[in-house]
C-alpha cells in the first residue's frame, strides 16, 4: 500500500507488518509462496491491517471483514495436507502448548487467530461476554487446529520480543 501517497502518514506507526493484495498476486505470480499457509497468512494480514488501521464499523472496515469471511470459506476447501502433512487430531500437549503461545503472541495476531477460528469453525468461539472472547481448543477441528497452530508458531518464531503476560490486557485462558 502506497500509504504517502494516500496520505496516510500515521500508518507505519500503527502497522507493523505492512501487507497489500498488490504484492500478495506479485509474489504469487513470482512463485515466492513457499505453501498455501504463507500465502494465506499474506492474504490474512492485508484484512487484519484494514481493520486494525480503520475504525470498526466504517466502510474500510466493514469491507475486510467481508472479503476475510469469503476469503475463508474459500480458503477452507483447499487440500492442505501437501502443506501440513498428514492431518491428525491433536494431542493434550499439543493443545497445551498452543494454548501457552496464545499468551504470547501481538494482539494483532491474535486478532488473526480468533478471525480464522471464528470463519472456519464457529463452534470454537464464544462470544457471550460482550467484554471477552473464549476460545474452546477442544471444539477446534484438527485441519483448523493444525493449520491456526502453525500460523501462531510462524509469527512467535518472527516475534523478536514476546509481550510478558503482565502487560497484556487479561485474558481467560481458553
Amino acid at each position: 500500500m502506497d500509504w504517502k501517497a494516500w496520505k496516510l502518514f500515521d500508518y507505519p506507526d500503527v502497522i507493523k507488518e505492512p501487507m497489500d493484495l498488490g504484492t500478495v498476486q506479485k509474489n504469487l505470480e513470482a512463485g515466492k509462496y513457499k505453501d498455501a499457509l504463507e500465502f494465506a497468512h499474506h492474504v490474512r494480514l492485508v484484512w487484519s491491517n484494514c481493520k486494525t488501521y480503520n475504525q470498526d464499523g466504517s466502510e474500510y472496515y466493514k469491507l475486510a471483514q467481508k472479503f476475510s469471511k469469503k476469503f475463508e470459506a474459500m480458503y477452507k476447501k483447499i487440500d492442505l495436507s501437501a502443506d501440513l502433512g498428514e492431518i491428525k487430531e491433536p494431542t493434550k500437549e499439543e493443545k497445551k502448548k498452543f494454548s501457552q503461545n496464545i499468551y504470547l503472541i501481538d494482539s494483532e495476531v491474535l486478532g488473526n487467530v480468533v478471525t480464522m477460528l471464528d470463519e472456519r469453525c464457529e463452534k470454537c468461539i464464544d462470544k457471550t461476554d460482550p467484554d471477552e472472547i473464549e476460545i474452546n481448543i477442544d471444539k477446534i477441528d484438527a485441519l483448523t487446529f493444525q493449520a491456526v497452530d502453525e500460523f501462531v508458531k510462524e509469527h512467535l518464531s518472527k516475534q523478536k520480543k514476546p509481550t510478558s503476560s503482565k502487560s497484556r490486557k487479561k485474558r481467560k485462558r481458553p
